[in-house]
């Protein structure tokens, strides 16, 4: 890996691990490295980055709620997203990220204002990930939906 590469970790529902690597050499961006493949412990490789890149263009090809985009929120990693992901409002709301158009420019954009205020935004990522989705709320979301089935076959 060059001295100051980017990791930019791929993550795809389908193979677009040619395609990407074609971007990169027609850019030549040889600072960026391209890690493609399965992580035992997500938690670490989200670690390394400081930033979880979202820039859906297909709604129909990606998770409204990509797990992706949780672990790096739970993380304490801010999040850029285009509009099409399902946590788009909630991540812009929280502060725990920046959404934007799916353009190289607004991209940029969004990264150094988000790199201004890192420190904010990858605290309030933290905090959206255990206020939404965080063992707690799981749970009592549980007891909510078992208590409504035994009231309905109970009554």
């Amino acid at each position: 890996m060059p001295r100051h590469a980017i990791p930019l970790a791929l993550a795809t529902l389908g193979s677009s691990e040619a395609q990407v690597r074609q971007w990169l050499a027609e850019r030549s961006l040889s600072n960026v490295e391209l890690v493609v493949g399965c992580r035992t412990d997500m938690a670490s490789q989200y670690r390394q980055a400081h930033v979880t890149l979202a820039p859906f263009t297909d709604i129909t090809r990606s998770k409204p709620v990509p797990n992706s985009l949780i672990e790096s929120l739970a993380c304490g990693r801010p999040v850029v997203t285009s509009e099409l992901v399902g946590l788009a409002n909630l991540i812009r709301t929280a502060q725990a990220g920046r959404v934007c158009a799916v353009t190289g420019e607004a991209l940029a954009d969004e990264l150094r204002r988000l790199r201004a205020e890192w420190a904010r935004y990858s605290g309030n990522a933290r905090v959206l990930a255990e206020e939404q989705f965080g063992i707690d709320r799981f749970l009592a979301a549980y007891e909510r939906v078992y208590a409504d089935v035994l009231a309905g076959t109970t009554s």
